[in-house]
């Protein structure tokens, strides 16, 4: 207790330049998030100031050295390190769910105009199946995708098909439209419409241009800020089932694949979080139960040559969405692109019914 007005007295003496010292160092210690320092610099320092105690004294010049090597190592065992941030982030819900699941759907947005041929778009519209029309597209500017000043749109000339009708072009025929396109591996300068919506061509209004960017701006935050969400429901078991695939094969595989289409919707947000896994399976096929209305085989096989390829199928099955696709393997550029719309359609899902 007599020793208290002492060490009082010292903080007096010294309490200008080495306390500020030593605050400014601890803030930085902080702010870096130091990691605790042995426990030796700490009883080190201690003994020092016991050693002052005892011979109550101490040059001015040594506590300035003495009080910021103090502050650094207490600053850092009484702050704990900060945990690393969460894994991604929250964005906003789309202000049009229609136009993201558009945007998430394609590869390259443009705005542009194309030069509908009239004569070949009526003869392949009379085919009994229908038929495929080339035709220029003039690009005024890029939403979404690479930079391209013109590009071949490759249309399916058929009005029983979901998407675009021929009415659509003609209206737009050499008038600036927003253009939402998706390609082939097999002829990836030629791109066909996305999404299966009429709404894959539309007039390019200012408002309808600027919505397009908005949008597209959003789901780049998504997708750059991805994060894995370990707490989402079903997670472990999903986990532990792709760990299994690329070492598994034959049956074995197909059965993970099964479990996974099992666990349904609830599962989608886990399944998202951990397909970007570029292994290679041991058995590229996975064969899964067609479920569509107008069906012509029991059956769908694919032939995955990634683990991603093969969840891709999985979340086509479960959800009947589609980002591209790569259920046969693809380009690594095609299986990010139908990554990030994946990330987009499981950001949103507690924003409302996709």
């Amino acid at each position: 207790a007599g020793r208290g007005p002492r060490a009082v007295g010292l903080f007096a003496a010294v309490g200008g330049d080495g306390l500020k010292e030593g605050r400014d160092a601890a803030r930085r210690s902080r702010a870096v998030h130091t990691p605790s320092p042995p426990a030796s610099i700490v009883v080190n320092t201690l003994s020092h100031l016991s050693e002052f105690d005892r011979r109550g004294t101490f040059g001015c010049m040594r506590m300035r050295v003495i009080f910021p090597i103090l502050a650094i190592a207490m600053a850092s065992v009484v702050t704990p390190a900060l945990p690393d941030p969460p894994q991604g982030s929250h964005a906003a819900c789309p202000t049009d769910p229609e136009l993201a699941r558009l945007m998430a759907a394609s590869e390259l947005v443009v705005v542009g105009k194309t030069t509908v041929p009239r004569d070949a778009l009526q003869r392949a519209g009379e085919q009994p199946h229908g038929a495929y029309v080339n035709m220029p597209i003039r690009v005024e500017g890029v939403v979404k995708g690479h930079q391209t000043r013109e590009l071949t749109l490759r249309y399916f000339a058929s009005d029983e098909f979901d998407g675009p009708k021929r009415a659509n072009l003609l209206e737009l025929d050499d008038r600036s439209a927003l253009f939402f396109l998706t390609s082939s591996d097999e002829e990836p300068d030629v791109f066909y419409f996305a999404g299966y919506t009429a709404a894959a061509i539309q007039p390019a209004t200012e408002p309808a241009v600027d919505a397009a960017r908005t949008e597209a701006d959003r789901q780049r935050r998504i997708d750059r800020g991805w994060w894995i969400d370990k707490k989402a429901p079903h997670f472990a078991e999903v986990h532990k089932l792709i760990s299994e695939l690329g070492v598994v094969e034959d049956d074995r595989q197909q059965k993970v694949f099964d479990r996974l289409v099992r666990l349904g919707e609830p599962a989608i947000p886990a399944i998202v979080a951990l397909m970007d896994d570029r292994r290679m399976l041991k058995t590229p096929s996975v064969v899964l139960e067609n479920r569509a209305v107008n069906r012509f085989e029991k059956l769908r096989h694919y032939s995955p040559k990634q683990v991603v390829d093969g969840l891709a199928a999985v979340l086509n099955q479960v959800t009947h969405s589609s980002y591209g696709f790569i259920q046969n393997g693809a380009t690594p550029s095609k299986r990010d692109a139908t990554v990030a719309g994946w990330r987009v359609h499981a950001s949103d899902l507690p924003c409302g019914k996709h």
